[in-house]
């Protein structure tokens, strides 16, 4: 039986990088200059903390840590690579991150395709915006009947900063 459903593995996918978060911007390996466009941090309990282009890691000190790299101006959705097109357009984390990137035209999302090996690509521009647009504006019914059900997540990193915990910490009288 012939598959009639797009899935996120069948899309135009761009090939990342994964890194730990505490990697230094110079010692990330980007192979060729045709090579990933893509950077995903990971923490230590192998979570997505950040996804940065290769084109906005160029301009940083090599010196800099992954971890200061936290982009606040990107929504990342993770999703498996089995989920449909439609359910993750159409999922409840897409929606969230979608109505926060267009808050500002500086604002965009990202879908890092994740699988059981790992991260398959980014799903980013104007592809996925293309898709978006045609693809919620025709039908955001998903009549397959799924086997495996894969459920895209929304990312949120904390911006909570160092600073303010260790002034606190010194001054726990303050609220």
């Amino acid at each position: 039986m012939e598959r009639s459903v797009s899935l996120l593995a069948d899309m135009v996918l761009e090939a990342a990088v994964v890194v730990g978060l505490d990697s230094l911007v110079g010692e990330v390996d980007l192979g060729s200059p045709d090579g990933p466009g893509w950077v995903v941090g990971l923490t230590e309990d192998d979570a997505i903390a950040v996804v940065v282009s290769t084109g906005e890691l160029a301009g940083l000190p090599g010196v800099t840590t992954l971890s200061r790299v936290l982009d606040s101006y990107r929504a990342v959705v993770t999703a498996h690579p089995e989920c449909s097109v439609v359910a993750a357009i159409s999922s409840w984390a897409f929606t969230q991150a979608a109505e926060w990137a267009d808050c500002s035209p500086e604002r965009s999302v990202v879908i890092v395709v994740r699988g059981d090996e790992g991260v398959v690509g980014i799903w980013a521009g104007a592809d996925l915006d293309e898709v978006v647009e045609i693809g919620t504006t025709r039908s955001g019914a998903d009549l397959t009947m799924p086997g495996d059900i894969h459920i895209p997540e929304y990312v949120r990193r904390c911006t909570f900063q160092v600073k303010g915990i260790r002034w606190l910490m010194r001054n726990p009288g303050y609220s």
